[in-house]
């Protein structure tokens, strides 16, 4: 089916502003969101921040950061 006929002109107004949102769309909890929180949080340990502030003290003999501290605790023979 063809149209035919002149070409429809709309007159437009000037530019406005307008203002949009997004917001995210609503999601059902699934069953496996447990189970990334903690890929999520295992993840975070394994962090390169966190493995050099435990292997530093031990290899370059300084004392350990705070955030270090207890884990360094742990396994550091000459603590008591």
């Amino acid at each position: 089916m063809a149209v035919s006929g002149p070409p429809l002109k709309k007159s437009l107004p000037s530019p406005t502003q307008v203002q949009v949102s997004m917001r995210r769309a609503e999601v059902d909890p699934t069953l496996d969101q447990a189970l990334w929180v903690v890929i999520r949080n295992s993840a975070e340990a394994l962090s390169y921040d966190n493995y050099a502030a435990f292997i530093e003290p031990i290899m370059c003999s300084r004392k350990p950061p705070s955030r270090a501290s207890s884990q360094f605790a742990q396994t550091d023979p000459t603590s008591s």
